[in-house]
């Protein structure tokens, strides 16, 4: 069987806030996701979503949100 991999936009004592980006607001978790897999193919790599963990964590504006990755691995 192949690995499941859950990602969350916070913790579960955390509050998940949208960010306005060029007008708009977004889930920040979504925005990131939505970015990388712009530039990158869709493969059976995993490391986007560390990408994905490494861009929130610069955003100043999710200084109070983290990311949660689960993995049946």
């Amino acid at each position: 069987m192949a690995p499941i991999y859950m990602l969350e936009a916070c913790r579960a004592y955390e509050v998940n806030l949208e960010i306005k980006q060029d007008g708009k607001y977004y889930g920040p978790m979504t925005y990131y996701i939505s970015r990388l897999l712009l530039t990158l193919p869709l493969s059976f790599d995993i490391k986007w979503i560390e990408d994905v963990r490494s861009c929130m964590e610069k955003d100043i504006r999710l200084a109070r949100q983290h990311m949660v990755t689960e993995s049946s691995e």
